[in-house]
């Protein structure tokens, strides 16, 4: 039962009424999560149609793992969500309150059923290893700010919103060193190698946890069956040729764009192999999306990364012309559930 999952001193306000959600909820969630995008930003920050998709994730749980608000007069007023996947060291949650709705506890409420949930990961993660509880913010939400900071939370990290305004003419063309090239992804035939090359190239960025292959493939198989924005033409794989025969070595995957800038492409994933770095092969891939999206029409790009990149992410996309967008800012915060061995990646491993 829901009521299980949440924290004794939590208390709704009076009329107010918590369940899970169901697949029929996604519109007015959605509803309520944009209603608080626009008041913070002046975006939508998804749709119905995405958030239907997250909950359709093979790792998401929407009975235990979502948690509704529901006001007296019926409407949707707060959503709560809390990723936990193997090996559950680090359970991530997320949570937007109706502007209409601010002010009445509900983001207590949220607080006390996501930390109430996230608990549950303890008795699933390895012996001795560290557990922690991470929420990604946007910096300028200074309330929520207050609130995660009372509830012993500290910010442990930045990440950027990069964006590079292209002009009419194409933009310059990848130069790929010799005996590496490009071609897009294959559904079917590069699933598995796909996979393993992302896994392989994010092992240092930080805050990387390894999970279990399997379960991590039938995510992206999820992805890929379900999400309208996956097109394989705008996914680039570097490729090289060895004894054995042809290895993916880099990705780098782009979409026509996100729900808070319909506009924009977007680039994700866009990674190299350790023993493949430092030839240029992630500028060749950088400028092999941009070509891919230019030619579609797109004129605006835009991607993510840890504003602290082991791997100098940020400098890499600021001499390709990128700066960063000050409004789309986010903020790492933390809270340790259980000390122990960390299990997450927090600087470079020795070669």
């Amino acid at each position: 039962m829901q009521s299980e999952l949440l924290a004794p001193a939590a208390a709704l306000p009076a009329g107010y009424t918590t369940r899970p959600a169901e697949p029929s909820d996604a519109p007015a969630a959605a509803a309520a999560i944009n209603a608080g995008m626009q008041a913070l930003l002046g975006v939508n920050g998804t749709t119905a149609d995405e958030l239907e998709k997250e909950w359709q994730a093979p790792s998401f749980n929407l009975a235990t793992d979502s948690c509704l608000l529901i006001a007296p007069d019926g409407t949707l007023a707060a959503y709560g969500s809390v990723w936990d996947t193997p090996p559950h060291v680090t359970p991530e949650a997320w949570g937007r309150v109706h502007p209409a709705h601010t002010g009445r506890g509900l983001g207590t409420y949220l607080m006390a059923w996501t930390e109430a949930r996230a608990q549950q990961a303890l008795a699933n993660a390895p012996a001795g290893a560290r557990v922690t509880l991470t929420i990604w913010i946007n910096a300028h939400d200074t309330a929520t700010h207050a609130l995660l900071s009372d509830w012993g939370y500290a910010h442990v990290r930045s990440a950027y919103r990069m964006v590079i305004d292209l002009s009419d003419a194409a933009p310059p063309a990848p130069a790929w060193p010799e005996g590496f090239g490009a071609r897009t992804f294959v559904l079917g035939q590069d699933d598995e190698e796909l996979v393993r090359t992302v896994r392989a190239s994010f092992a240092d960025h930080w805050g990387y946890v390894e999970r279990p292959f399997e379960e991590e493939l039938e995510n992206w198989r999820h992805n890929w069956a379900t999400n309208p924005s996956f097109d394989p033409s705008l996914w680039s794989l570097a490729v090289t040729h060895t004894p054995a025969g042809e290895q993916i070595v880099g990705t780098s995957f782009a979409r026509m764009s996100i729900p808070e800038a319909p506009d924009m492409g977007w680039i994700f994933a866009l990674g190299v192999r350790r023993a493949w770095r430092r030839r240029g092969l992630a500028h060749a891939l950088l400028l092999d999306s941009f070509n891919r999206l230019h030619a579609r029409g797109r004129r605006r790009v835009g991607l993510g990364v840890d504003a602290g990149s082991l791997t100098g992410a940020t400098r890499l996309y600021e001499k390709a012309g990128m700066r960063s967008d000050p409004q789309y800012t986010h903020q790492v915060w933390e809270k340790e559930l259980r000390p122990g061995a960390e299990l997450a990646t927090t600087a470079l491993a020795s070669p």
